[in-house]
């Protein structure tokens, strides 16, 4: 889990134009229902193979030394300003993404 101060850095690097919020509790993963995963399904091939890759090319990874729960499977969830929930896509793996098709079709509102 990023800092508060970390937090500012990230979204000013990646100029995001909306908010972001940590939750160091976790206590929005728990709402939404998010899970944690097992190890193998965590620790596969294809969610190592670029830090794997990463390493060979001399760079070096960031593993936390906060107590993160490496094991915590995320999720995408697109809120209206509403505050109405408009899709919910639940993570099988740390590299579990929705298809960018399933995101805009959410924005839009199309199915």
């Amino acid at each position: 889990m990023l800092e508060p101060s970390e937090l500012v850095r990230f979204r000013e690097d990646h100029r995001m134009p909306f908010v972001v919020c940590g939750d160091p509790a976790c206590a929005v993963y728990r709402r939404y229902g998010l899970q944690r995963g097992g190890v193998l399904q965590v620790f596969r091939w294809r969610s190592l193979r670029p830090y794997v890759v990463a390493g060979g090319r001399g760079m070096r990874a960031a593993w936390s030394a906060r107590g993160d729960d490496l094991l915590q499977l995320g999720g995408d969830f697109l809120v209206d300003p509403a505050g109405r929930l408009r899709m919910a896509y639940y993570s099988e793996a740390p590299d579990d993404r929705p298809a960018t098709a399933q995101l805009l079709a959410a924005i839009t509102g199309e199915r």
